[in-house]
């Protein structure tokens, strides 16, 4: 069976995002979210975007394309922290097995020679999730992707 993919360029419009040297978070997002679909198009598979051009989307509007329209959302982003923070971070939701979020996280690794930083949940109380995205995206498994730190020169570098 196939899935369904919704990529989410995460930020965009009056929301920049992180920053560092010279470049937002936002700009990057939507330029990784535009590569995914075209790439996961040529490969025949159903997906689609939450936004294909720079513009705002409230976290309503951005729920509204994603929960329960997809079997799988990838939320794309990038860290920033002190600048000496570095590594691929994913995030899965408290009810949501590790596996997906782990695989995307090794692959990752493995091909970009950035560390792995961690693979996690968090919540605000127990069996609720901290983030909307896991939160209020209903049947869609939702994983934030943290691609490194925008701020960390050997991140944005690679």
């Amino acid at each position: 069976m196939s899935k369904s993919i919704i990529i989410d360029a995460g930020h965009g419009g009056t929301d920049a995002g992180a920053n560092g040297f010279g470049v937002l978070e936002k700009d990057w997002a939507l330029e990784i979210s535009r590569y995914q679909y075209k790439r996961l198009k040529e490969l025949g598979a159903k997906v689609a975007m939450t936004r294909k051009e720079e513009s705002t989307l409230t976290p309503t509007e951005r729920i509204a394309r994603i929960k329960n329209h997809y079997d799988v959302c990838v939320s794309n982003h990038w860290n920033a922290y002190d600048g000496k923070a570095r590594g691929i971070e994913t995030i899965h939701s408290v009810h949501a097995k590790a596996i997906f979020a782990q695989n995307l996280a090794d692959h990752l690794a493995s091909t970009t020679d950035l560390p792995l930083r961690r693979v996690f949940k968090r919540s605000i109380s127990t069996g609720v999730d901290y983030f909307f995205l896991h939160r209020l995206t209903g049947r869609t498994e939702t994983v934030i992707v943290e691609y490194g730190f925008i701020d960390n020169k050997r991140d944005f570098n690679y």
